[in-house]
């Protein structure tokens, strides 16, 4: 494989809808030589105006294949978990990709902490799909002119997650491994069912939260036909209707806060 740099750091991403615009600056803040769990370059960074971060593991030369893996968290938390783990096990994410002939790939998800996120999208799949775009602008500037195959995995939450990347990205990954996804039901029985309300009754939510409260009136003679049908299915699929209270800070995942305020 040829070694001259020849893709401009900076330059734009791959063209996928889904990653644009926010995600056109990218910059790095940390880029060195590391030892632990293996030798490495390591690359730390974000895009301009946003709160994702990625973390990049490139092996050495001689060990890369082409390729990199990138693991999704359960919900979005930090790009700095990999390497929190210098023994080299079955557990260790970076040995195990290096092992393979890949890089490694980490993010935030787009955000700050704990599932908050400013937009649910970002979490799902645009802050990762992003990071994945601009990495293979770093391997090929370090390894060569190529493009990287990337193959994007993650268990439980990250199951539902490395799902929802495959059905909205185009062009990104190559391949993806959800496994132990994080409910024995089917998707339209957890998250999906509550998130579908969530959005076609945001605007009567408080109305609706009011109507519950003793007193109230019937909730469905405050909704339309869509809105009567969404309020019908998340209630049959057991979400409690007096739980909308917190509607506000409810976050896309696992009921993990967003970073609105409580009202």
């Amino acid at each position: 494989m040829s070694h001259q740099a020849s893709t401009d750091p900076g330059a734009a991403l791959p063209s996928n809808p889904e990653t644009a615009p926010e995600f056109t600056q990218p910059y790095l803040d940390i880029d060195e030589s590391r030892e632990l769990p293996l030798p490495h370059r390591y690359v730390h960074g974000g895009f301009t105006g946003t709160e994702t971060r990625f973390s990049f593991y490139l092996p050495p030369v001689e060990a890369y294949e082409g390729r990199f893996f990138q693991h999704v968290t359960p919900v979005p938390i930090s790009e700095n978990l990999a390497q929190q783990s210098t023994v080299i096990d079955e557990e260790n994410k970076v040995a195990m990709a290096f092992a393979s002939g890949a890089a490694f790939v980490e993010t935030n998800g787009g955000g700050n902490g704990m599932g908050s996120v400013p937009d649910p999208t970002l979490g799902a799949y645009r802050a990762n799909a992003a990071a994945a775009g601009y990495f293979r602008t770093i391997a090929a500037q370090h390894y060569g002119d190529h493009r990287a195959y990337g193959y994007l995995y993650g268990g439980s939450g990250g199951g539902f997650r490395t799902i929802g990347a495959a059905e909205n990205t185009v062009g990104v990954w190559d391949g993806f491994v959800p496994y132990v996804i994080g409910s024995p039901m089917a998707m339209p029985n957890v998250f999906c069912v509550r998130q579908h309300a969530h959005r076609v009754l945001r605007g009567k939510l408080d109305a609706l939260v009011d109507a519950c409260e003793p007193g109230g009136v019937d909730p469905l003679s405050l909704l339309d036909a869509d809105e009567a049908v969404a309020w019908t299915e998340v209630t049959r699929m057991g979400f409690p209707p007096c739980s909308w209270f917190d509607h506000a800070t409810m976050g896309p995942t696992a009921s993990a806060r967003s970073s609105v305020p409580s009202r």
